[in-house]
């Protein structure tokens, strides 16, 4: 049975040896890059809250703290699997997002759903798939004129870069699929809804079950998963034996895919390179992704661990070193607007004023473009022509300091 997130990191890379490490249950990379320990959490709180109606900020902190206790002491099981106790810092961290948005936005359930399941998995009828949703509710909506019966699919996030753009995800259109599939009593309308817990932000979309466009798009997406299901099938290449039935491994892709593969750190098939010379370009070009895949990943970790930095190494050390970077001052648009309509002998028109001005600042132009828009401003090819324009660039940005990451030679 698959899942969009098994699907996920296949369908991006062309690598379906993830797959394999997915159904292995293999030891990922996921809970140390993005944390996903702090949205275990963050969602145990908005189940536990849900399915006791919380309502008071008293029951709230009550069943929050039940719940972060439950994570530290004994784990959970998620999907018939008994899984370990959680780090309590990031347990606490995810009890405090959910905690906060719930005091400010109360549940997200509607004041008149019926049917509200949480945390649910559901299988599709036909396909070899399966949905986790967060929240799912039926309610009717509209008014006296015109009610209509709703089948609400919610998900929560907590990464700060959740946005609308998640409505539009694998994930996402697996959910509407299942609700689709599984059909409520009397909804005509699917309603998609993405709540980012962190920035406390709603998304929705609404597909009408009478409405041919939307029912295209859900059949759009139901084809692209049962592609995907059929290709993890074919993937495996099943051989039968007299013992029954034996899997073989899907084949791996290495290459760009790599680059954010959260089983990278044990795939045999990324293994340090050896007799570079006798590769071919193409076999180097992938080893380099390989290679570029495998840096991000030490970067990733040492970045997580909350080390003291810099780590000293032998000639030189690891961690952040202060560089410098120009960016444009604030109000600083007006000054390259006019010098800009004086170098063309022309006046800034009155009208539009406002709106280039609030079109430059909005462009947030660094050190490079404004080095190109003084070379457009001063194009003569004489002596000095370069301090004139450093002068320029110089008059309009501030120096700030900004730390980067990476390994730095002793100075």
């Amino acid at each position: 049975m698959y899942s969009s997130t098994t699907l996920e990191g296949p369908s991006k890379s062309g690598c379906w040896k993830q797959l394999d490490y997915a159904e292995q249950n293999a030891d990922s990379l996921f809970s140390l890059m993005y944390k996903s320990n702090l949205g275990i959490a963050a969602h145990a709180v908005m189940q536990y809250c849900v399915e006791r109606n919380t309502e008071t900020e008293a029951d709230i902190r009550k069943t929050a703290e039940e719940v972060g206790n439950l994570l530290i002491s004994k784990g959970r099981t998620f999907r018939g699997i008994e899984q370990p106790p959680l780090p309590a810092d990031d347990v606490w961290q995810g009890v405090d997002v959910a905690v906060s948005y719930l005091l400010a936005k109360g549940l997200p359930t509607h004041p008149t759903a019926f049917n509200v399941a949480v945390e649910r998995d559901y299988e599709h009828p036909e396909l070899p798939y399966r949905a986790l949703i967060d929240l799912r509710q039926q309610y009717d909506d509209g008014d006296e004129e015109s009610a209509y019966g709703v089948d609400e699919v919610v998900d929560f996030k907590t990464s700060w870069q959740a946005n609308e753009s998640e409505l539009n995800t694998l994930q996402r259109w697996g959910q509407a699929v299942i609700a689709w599939r599984t059909p409520s009593e009397n909804a005509q309308v699917i309603r998609q809804r993405v709540i980012n817990l962190r920035t406390w932000q709603d998304y929705t979309r609404d597909l009408w079950l009478d409405n041919p466009n939307d029912v295209a798009e859900l059949e759009k997406w139901e084809k692209r998963i049962a592609a995907l299901c059929e290709a993890a099938d074919d993937m495996q290449d099943k051989i039968g034996t007299e013992l029954g039935i034996i899997k073989k491994a899907r084949p791996a892709n290495p290459g760009v895919g790599c680059l954010n593969c959260q089983y990278r750190h044990i795939c045999e098939d990324v293994w340090p390179l050896e007799r570079a010379e006798q590769l071919h370009p193409e076999e180097l070009a992938r080893e380099l992704a390989i290679i570029e895949g495998q840096r991000k990943l030490v970067i990733d970790m040492l970045k997580m661990m909350h080390l003291e930095l810099p780590l000293q190494i032998n000639g030189g050390y690891v961690g952040y070193k202060e560089q410098p970077r120009r960016v444009m001052m604030n109000g600083a648009e007006k000054h390259l607007l006019s010098d800009w309509f004086e170098a063309m002998a022309a006046d800034i028109p009155e009208e539009l004023a406002p709106v280039l001005s609030s079109l430059l600042a909005s462009l947030k132009l660094g050190e490079s473009n404004l080095d190109a828009f003084a070379k457009a401003l001063y194009p003569e090819r004489k002596k000095g022509i370069g301090e004139v324009r450093d002068e320029y660039v110089a008059g309009v940005t501030d120096e700030v300091r900004y730390g980067q990451f990476g390994v730095w030679k002793d100075d």
